[in-house]
């Protein structure tokens, strides 16, 4: 049994003719106060007026009642049957993926007509017309087909007209996600234009468009991205620009691909390239891929998606990412490593964002486990490290100094490096010694090599008391006693219990060929070769298939 409500998931149907005209549009903006009040009543089912829409703004949409809304662009609308208003606080239900996107422009024609006549009439201008004579000239061209084309031809490039530019950016087009149903619907509508009473001759302008681009993913990590930042912060002025230059030069990250267009009515008119349209245009799409689950942007696309919400607080875009992300199903559902983290941090910290990822990734194999503060701090506090307090000591003198920390220092003890160590290790995250060091600083806020539980607790979210006995495998009083070694199945060889894969032949505990923590294993169940790749590519090198974990993945 599904633990997602499907109750009113018939389709409403919506009469085509609500597309015809700039009122639809207001009818749509008008929706949203109906939606927040609560009291939604379902529009465009009926009688099919200008004043029935069935879409609503995508700036009051939430799926749940505590979810905060974002200020998405005004041009961005909803359909009723891709989620309806009046489903909240009746059970979650999944999201369905954005497929298709309607690129509506109520008012084409009209709109068309005057770009043309302006366009006619500062050619005329420009050829020694005054602007009254141009201005009946160019009424007289509209006339003429032929007429209006040589002009047309000769006026300057729509990129240098400012005006144009300005007309173009205040004009009615809308970006409306629609169910497949819908797009299926409006996509026969599309083809048979010319017998559709409510597209012929209406001025409409429809597009069928789709988010999903052919857009290369950064080849830098959210990682490599935030090493490169801390490393300029810690060197002097000089050496961080040229750190940065070089960052810039090595990335090309500048290229923003459009949406692909399926079809168009006669009357449609795409965005002109560069304009202020075709920029909004842009902003649209990455916020639609943002609501889509999208956690892969270029650095151009983020900062598209950044202008889109700028005036979102940033935890509420983190409230609003997780609460949607949660009724898809993905095969990513941490953001904490790829660039949208850059979304939902301040500029100011994202030299930290590798350590919160790191944070994040072993804060839910603890949850995962059910650990709690205390139980870690019993199996590998510092009242363990008896051979290792030199290590401990640091600057504070000798080792003994240090091993009897642990055991004076109150309820609890405290956590040494030492012993981060051991519990990555036993977590299997396959993190760094690097690693494991930027994580033990982020928690030393007095910076004395030492960590009490109330930090670790704080740092992982994890409660301080035990909230289930026998969280770890191992429990404390009998981890001395247990075995140090496991002898390998396959080929008999002996190996430390630290090793998750036997050294000889490489198969694990089980006897199963198990994939090294730093290498992804071309998946044969997906028709690979099970040939191990290492994690910077997304390629397989023999087969030439790709990672099974990216499916999300813009390449």
């Amino acid at each position: 049994m599904s633990a997602y409500s499907r109750d009113d998931e018939c389709p409403n149907p919506w009469q085509a003719t609500c597309l015809r005209g700039e009122k639809a549009a207001r009818a749509a903006s008008a929706r949203a106060i109906t939606a927040r009040g609560g009291a939604v009543t379902q529009s465009g089912a009926g009688s099919g007026s200008e004043d029935d829409s069935p879409f609503y703004p995508l700036h009051s949409f939430h799926v749940r009642t505590e979810q905060p809304t974002l200020p998405f662009p005004s041009k961005l609308i909803v359909s009723d049957n891709y989620f309806r208003p009046r489903w909240l606080g009746l059970g979650d239900r999944r999201l369905k993926n954005i497929a298709l996107v309607v690129d509506w422009s109520p008012g084409a024609a009209r709109h068309g007509m005057q770009r043309k006549l302006r366009r006619i009439h500062t050619a005329l201008v420009a050829s020694g017309e005054s602007a009254n004579n141009a201005a009946a000239l160019a009424l007289k061209c509209l006339m003429d087909p032929k007429q209006a084309a040589i002009w047309e031809a000769k006026a300057p490039d729509e990129n240098d007209d400012a005006q144009l530019q300005e007309m173009d950016h205040q004009s009615s087009r809308f970006l409306a996600v629609v169910s497949l149903s819908e797009g299926e619907t409006l996509r026969r509508l599309i083809h048979t234009e010319s017998s559709q009473p409510a597209l012929k001759n209406s001025g409409c302008g429809l597009a069928l468009r789709t988010i999903e681009t052919m857009t290369p993913i950064p080849t830098t990590t959210i990682a490599d991205d935030a090493k490169a930042m801390l490393a300029a912060s810690q060197s002097d002025a000089t050496s961080g620009l040229s750190a940065a230059v070089a960052l810039e030069e090595e990335d090309d990250d500048t290229i923003v691909a459009d949406m692909p267009l399926l079809d168009s009515t006669n009357d449609y008119r795409a965005p002109v390239t560069s304009s202020k349209e075709h920029n909004s245009v842009r902003v649209a799409h990455q916020c639609l891929r943002f609501l889509n689950g999208d956690m892969f942007y270029t650095e151009a696309e983020l900062q598209l998606l950044m202008e889109g919400l700028k005036t979102a607080p940033i935890p509420d875009r983190a409230s609003f990412f997780g609460s949607c992300h949660r009724l898809r199903r993905r095969e990513r559902n941490v953001w904490g490593d790829t660039p949208l983290a850059k979304l939902f941090t301040a500029e100011s910290d994202w030299h930290l964002l590798h350590v919160k990822a790191l944070i994040q990734q072993m804060s839910s194999e603890l949850q995962r486990r059910k650990a709690s503060a205390k139980e870690m701090f019993e199996r590998f506090g510092s009242d363990e490290v008896h051979d290792g307090g030199d290590a401990g000591a640091g600057d504070g003198g000798s080792g003994g100094a240090g091993g009897g920390a642990g055991e004076g220092e109150g309820e609890g003890g405290t956590l040494q490096l030492a012993g981060l160590q051991r519990l990555c290790a036993a977590l299997h995250l396959g993190f760094s010694p690097g690693d494991v060091t930027l994580i033990f600083q982020s928690m030393d806020s007095q910076g004395n090599a030492k960590v009490d539980m109330h930090e670790f607790a704080k740092c992982f979210g994890l409660p301080v008391d035990a909230v289930d006995v026998g969280a770890f495998d191992i429990a404390r009083d009998d981890y001395e006693a247990a075995p140090k070694t496991w002898m390998c199945g396959q080929c008999g060889a002996e190996n430390l219990t630290s090793d998750i894969m036997c050294g000889n032949c490489g198969a694990g505990w089980t006897g199963k060929r198990v994939c090294p923590p730093d290498k992804w294993e071309c998946s044969v169940e997906r028709g690979g070769c099970s040939f191990f790749n290492d994690k910077s590519q997304y390629y397989c090198d023999m087969c030439n298939r790709a990672r099974p974990d990216l499916g999300t993945v813009r390449f």
